[in-house]
């Protein structure tokens, strides 16, 4: 589950219902991100979007406790727990209000936050992430400006949440007999070492999930980074291919 949100200095996002700024940049990241993907919101930021009407091409989840409350094309949940039952909110983007960001900012792996440069006239905040030990800044965009309003687009990731799921996947590593041969930084690279450990007949899988026993490597998914196993008996072999240089036919043949 992630987070998404513009907020101003003091992580303000709101005022009287509305948004203290129009960004078409940040309305194309948002579109952009979430599109594909669930969204959770409260009732009030449902009513507050055009017409009233959910998101189109997302699956709408709305958390609220109005018992009788079912607007059409939505999923109307009544606690935090229903929610995170359902199967669409492991991948979902949290998108407001301010009750809804503080409610599940702990199940978030990452916050994907538009930082919008002043100090604008505000009545609901986001939690401040950088003043939360477990939380950092991992990336940040470059200064776009529109209407005289500075603005970029930075990813946070919760250090705490993703340490605790990283563990749960080595316990259920463990249980196949193998280790962690290594943490790729992008997905291009991953690409790189399962091209090259093909080569002493290890199986490459690629989606998050369930390990079966069968695979001798398996990268995670983006949520986590792309963490590659191999079978206790391969690992020093595995280890010595991927620590030899790479040469250039290797690197284009796994472009190619």
């Amino acid at each position: 589950m992630k987070l998404i949100v513009a907020a101003d200095k003091n992580f303000a996002i709101g005022k009287d219902g509305g948004i203290p700024w129009r960004l078409r940049g940040d309305l194309k990241y948002f579109k952009e991100q979430t599109m594909g993907h669930a969204v959770i919101m409260g009732r009030k930021t449902l009513e507050s979007l055009p017409g009233g009407k959910p998101l189109k091409d997302r699956v709408n989840i709305v958390l609220t406790r109005d018992a009788s409350y079912a607007p059409e094309g939505v999923i109307v949940c009544h606690s935090i727990d229903e929610v995170l039952a359902l199967p669409e909110a492991n991948d979902a983007f949290v998108i407001g209000g301010e009750s809804i960001y503080k409610a599940f900012l702990p199940h978030c792996s990452h916050a994907y936050v538009t930082k919008v440069d002043g100090e604008f006239d505000a009545d609901t905040y986001m939690v401040n992430l950088d003043a939360l030990d477990n939380w950092t800044m991992t990336d940040v965009g470059e200064v776009n400006e529109e209407d005289g309003i500075l603005y970029r687009f930075t990813v946070y990731e919760n250090k705490e949440l993703l340490q605790e799921k990283l563990q749960n996947l080595r316990e259920t590593i463990d249980a196949v007999e193998c280790c962690c041969l290594t943490v790729c930084n992008d997905e291009f690279e991953a690409d790189v070492l399962i091209s090259l450990l093909k080569s002493c007949g290890i199986l490459a899988f690629k989606k998050f999930g369930g390990f079966s026993a069968a695979a001798k490597i398996y990268c995670g998914g983006t949520n986590l980074g792309t963490y590659v196993f191999v079978s206790s008996a391969q690992y020093e072999e595995a280890k010595a291919i991927i620590e030899a240089p790479f040469d250039e036919d290797e690197l284009e043949g796994a472009q190619a």
